[in-house]
């Protein structure tokens, strides 16, 4: 059983470094990379990784001071980088929902807005209140939800190569 235990500590540890080679390539600002790093471990308890996706579409995490209310955040796919406002580090559930919205962006790379009528993380227009992301319970099904759609949509575009592939 300890021979078991070993290799996946081995396989564990292997899988961190390769992840901090990747994620060296990435300058993310020190206040943002811990919360880059809880939407990673979001999505793998989610049952989906992004880090490969992120670090090959982004290269700089930032925190922009020149971005006005109520520019939040955006994601420059051309720069390969994301503009979180400065003043969104007054509220930590702020902070994190925009960051969260924008490595979405990134992952969905030209989807943008998968929901505009809706209040979902995802929506064009930021909720009423950020403060019902402070709820466990709202952000735990929130966050579900955002990783399902983030799923079905990468699987529709997948299907869509394959077509594309056999067409051919």
């Amino acid at each position: 059983m300890s021979k078991y235990k070993n290799l996946v500590t081995i396989l564990l540890l292997l899988f961190n470094v390769s992840l901090l080679a990747q994620e060296e390539k990435v300058l993310i600002d020190s206040s943002l990379k811990p919360l880059v790093k809880e939407y990673i471990n979001e999505g793998r308890v989610r049952g989906f990784d992004s880090a490969p996706i992120i670090f090959k579409n982004v290269d700089t995490i930032m925190l922009d001071s020149t971005l006005k209310y109520p520019m939040l955040g955006y994601y420059d796919m051309e720069f390969k980088s994301i503009h979180i406002a400065r003043f969104t580090l007054i509220d930590r559930v702020i902070v994190k929902s925009v960051l969260y919205h924008e490595l979405t962006h990134s992952v969905l790379k030209g989807y943008g807005h998968v929901c505009y009528k809706c209040r979902s993380l995802m929506s064009e227009k930021s909720p009423d209140s950020f403060s019902k992301y402070a709820i466990k319970e709202v952000w735990d099904e929130t966050l579900d939800e955002l990783f399902i759609i983030i799923q079905l949509i990468l699987e529709k575009d997948e299907e869509k190569r394959t077509q594309n592939n056999i067409q051919r």
